[in-house]
């Protein structure tokens, strides 16, 4: 009779509540990734759309989907939930006689084309 005991370690749990923050850029910017859950571990961060590594604040400048893991002991979790950030492109002319709303999407300021919907500061 052989007896095998396990001496590893379990797997650390996935990253819960990932964030970006800002959520909504203006063409481009810079966010800040975050989760909790990874207590004593290493957060890695992925781009969603390739699964390559990304630092915990990337640069983006289109639409984008980051999922993080969590690596302790030479284990690794499986994946978060991804978070997604938006980023809002200004038109680049007038959408004429069309109605335009407010969001406050990226900041306070009435003159950035990017708080409007479409992303256009009205006549």
């Amino acid at each position: 009779v052989i007896n095998i005991r396990g001496t590893g370690n379990a797997n650390p749990s996935a990253p819960t509540s990932p964030t970006a923050t800002p959520a909504t850029v203006c063409l481009s910017g810079t966010v800040t990734l975050s989760a909790s859950g990874c207590s004593g571990g290493t957060l890695t961060w992925y781009d969603a759309s390739n699964n390559s590594t990304v630092s915990s604040t990337p640069t983006v400048s289109t639409n984008k989907s980051f999922y993080a893991t969590c690596t302790n002991n030479g284990c690794t979790s499986v994946a978060s939930s991804n978070v997604n950030v938006s980023v809002i492109t200004p038109l680049g002319a007038s959408p004429g006689n069309v109605g335009i709303n407010w969001t406050g999407a990226v900041s306070t300021n009435w003159n950035d084309a990017c708080n409007w919907n479409p992303a256009w500061v009205p006549d």
